[in-house]
């Protein structure tokens, strides 16, 4: 599956750099730096920014508007909240109890 990009969302691919991998989905304007690679299944939220170099594991959702600072790791599974303002690496949280 192709990954999925808003018209008026901008990202590095526009240059001829890579781009994120199937699934993933970006929405009205956000902007996805240079170097920046999205995993599977995404979704990067409406008015976000992804800065240089941040790695963005698998079946990750960003709301909008959220700043991912240059260089960030993001793991596979997470959620970032809506107006998150990310200063370092995230990581999933532990299981729910059943």
């Amino acid at each position: 599956m192709a990954f999925i990009r808003m018209p008026r969302s901008i990202h590095g691919s526009d240059r001829g750099r890579g781009l994120p991998r199937g699934g993933t989905r970006i929405w009205d304007h956000a902007h996805i730096r240079h170097h920046a690679r999205l995993g599977e299944e995404c979704i990067v939220g409406g008015k976000s920014l992804v800065a240089y170099g941040v790695i963005i594991g698998n079946r990750v959702k960003i709301n909008s508007n959220v700043y991912i600072c240059n260089a960030v790791t993001i793991e596979d599974g997470v959620m970032i909240s809506a107006g998150t303002f990310s200063p370092t690496t995230f990581s999933p949280g532990p299981p729910l109890p059943t």
